[in-house]
């Protein structure tokens, strides 16, 4: 699948917006649990996250890839979310297999970013090692491989 997002793409620099429609031989997903304030830290919420795994499935998968410079701010590679088409099942995919669909791809090569100005944001600290939280709660390089 990737190789097909990526011919679909003019340039691997440039943000992808992937979606897939159609049957689903198999995919895995995981979810974290409903977080509350005040807020646990990245990998502590990772750690109750469940694991599906579904047959033979119609539905979508969406997300996005991005190119590696932009980690600072994205999750770097292919970052997709399945749901069934019935809205019931689904999660963070990292492993599937497309048995028939239709792949769409889009580019954008602007990145707008708002900031929250809330009192919380704006007094928050992110540890030192955020990068390597935010590497360890998306399990490595699992992004749909």
């Amino acid at each position: 699948m990737e190789s097909v997002v990526d011919e679909l793409a003019p340039s691997g620099n440039l943000i992808r917006a992937v979606r897939v429609d159609g049957h689903v031989g198999s995919v895995r997903t995981r979810t974290v649990a409903e977080q509350h304030r005040p807020y646990p830290p990245l990998v502590e919420a990772a750690e109750g996250r469940a694991v599906a795994a579904f047959q033979d499935i119609d539905g979508t998968l969406v997300g996005f890839v991005t190119p590696e410079y932009e980690g600072g701010v994205s999750v770097p590679g292919h970052h997709l979310h399945f749901i069934d088409q019935a809205k019931q099942k689904g999660g963070h995919c990292f492993d599937f297999e497309i048995t028939a669909g239709t792949v769409a791809v889009a580019t954008a090569h602007e990145f707008p970013l708002s900031l929250p100005t809330s009192p919380a944001f704006l007094a928050s600290r992110p540890p030192a090692s955020f990068g390597d939280q935010v590497q360890r709660a998306e399990g490595g390089s699992d992004h749909g491989e």
